[in-house]
Formats: structure tokens, sequence, C-alpha cells
């Protein structure tokens, strides 16, 4: 069930707009905090303990960011949540633990989160993340185009252009590409690849991601030949400049 944080939905004033903050936390602990210091910041605020509940109510609340508490839950991989989270929602996302490690804060940037804040933080620093992921969160590009070269991509009508002809790309090889576009000259792993296009229970499922590697390869080889490499035992990077780069 959602729960509506009692002072994070005030009345708006005509032609008001104030931005939408949803809370994943499986936790009771640290939601009350962090509803209230964003309601403070003039954040609409809901809150839930699973992201199963998307469809419907979270729906119609329409968050603009997504708040996750990765701390261990029980049955589930906390990086499943941040998967599940990205299979309906595309804006900003931040993820909050108590662990904090290199290596899990790569992976969980890998799996598609856009911060990592670190327990116990400072509330006024919070505060000051939402808001700049939010303000990056504005631009038109955000949510929908991709531009890198002679290749763009539209997410909300699935289209691709390579050098302003149609590249006829199936759903998963859309996503994929997508997922590396979003990362441009950063390997990303096998793994978060196939928990991002596929879900978290085909991460072993290496070889059905070489072959859809390879069909975008043969599609686009004769425009951007090898612009997706393959990294020994990490995973692919698209090797294109920073500097052509328009941001998802």
């Amino acid at each position: 069930m959602l729960s509506l944080s009692p002072a994070a939905d005030p009345p708006l004033a005509a032609g008001e707009t104030t931005a939408r903050i949803l809370i994943v936390d499986h936790d009771p602990a640290i939601t009350p905090i962090l509803g209230e210091t964003l309601a403070e910041a003039g954040y609409r605020v809901e809150s839930t303990a699973s992201a199963n509940c998307r469809r419907g109510t979270i729906a119609e609340f329409g968050p603009d960011c997504a708040i996750l508490n990765l701390n261990p839950l029980d049955g589930k991989r906390p990086y499943d949540l941040i998967a599940e989270t990205r299979a309906w929602f595309d804006g900003p996302l931040v993820a909050v633990s108590e662990v904090c490690s290199e290596n899990v804060r790569v992976s969980a940037f890998e799996r598609g989160a856009d911060d990592y804040v670190c327990v116990p933080f400072g509330l006024r620093e919070f505060s000051a993340r939402i808001e700049a992921l939010l303000r990056r969160g504005t631009q038109p590009s955000h949510t929908r185009y991709l531009r890198l070269g002679g290749l763009h991509l539209d997410r909300a009508a699935r289209s691709a252009l390579l050098n302003g002809e149609a590249l006829e790309l199936t759903s998963k090889e859309f996503d994929i590409l997508v997922c590396l576009a979003r990362n441009p000259s950063v390997v990303v792993s096998t793994e978060a690849l196939l928990s991002q296009v596929w879900g978290p229970d085909f991460v072993h499922y290496n070889q059905t991601l070489r072959v859809h590697i390879s069909n975008i390869r043969k599609k686009a080889r004769s425009a951007l030949p090898d612009f997706i490499r393959s990294v020994p035992n990490h995973g692919y990077v698209m090797a294109v400049p920073q500097s052509v780069l328009t941001r998802l």
C-alpha cells in the first residue's frame, strides 16, 4: 500500500507545479524522516514498501523522482529493486544503502541508479542531491532522445535512425542499444545488460546477449563499424566520443 506523508501534499496555487517524489522503502525507519525533509523542501511525497505496487496508484501519482532503499530484502537481492523500478520508471533514481563499498556503488550505477547515497547522510545534502537530479531531469532529452553522431534513438517511439535511415531492431536489440548509449565509452557489464533488458532472473544468459549484440553489429556495421566493442570477462562498451553525446 502507498502511504502519503502527512505534510507532503500541500495545496497548490493556481498554475503552480511541485515535483513528486516516490520513496520505495521496505524498512519504515527511514521513510518518515526523508518524507518530512522533502516535504519541507516543497516536494509532494508518497511512499510504498514495494515497487510491485507500481501499477495503478503509483502510475496515477506520476513520480518525478524515485528513492530506493537497497538495504537487504527478505528473499530478494537488493539490486533487483533497481531493475524492477527501471522497468516502469525512467526518471531520476536514487539508491540509499548502508552498504557503501565501491563495488556496490558501481553495480548500482550499472543497473540504472542515477545517484547513490550512503547511510548515514546529511539531510540538507540529500535534499540538494534530489534538487540537482530533478534540475537535470527537466531537460527534454532526459526522458526521450539520445543522439550519438549519426545514431538517433527515440525511446518513446522505440525507433532508431542511423545516418538518416531506419535501423530495424527487435525490441531487445533496441533496449540493449539504449543501455549502452546511455553510457558511452563506459564498460557495461554483461550482468547489468541482462538484468536491465531481460530482468534479474536472466543474468546468466550470456550466449543470448552475445547473439543479440552480434545482430546489432551486423545491422549497423556499414555506418558504425566496431561501435560496440567486447571487453573480455567484463561486458560491452559503446565507443563513441563523449563530445557528440546528448544525454538521455
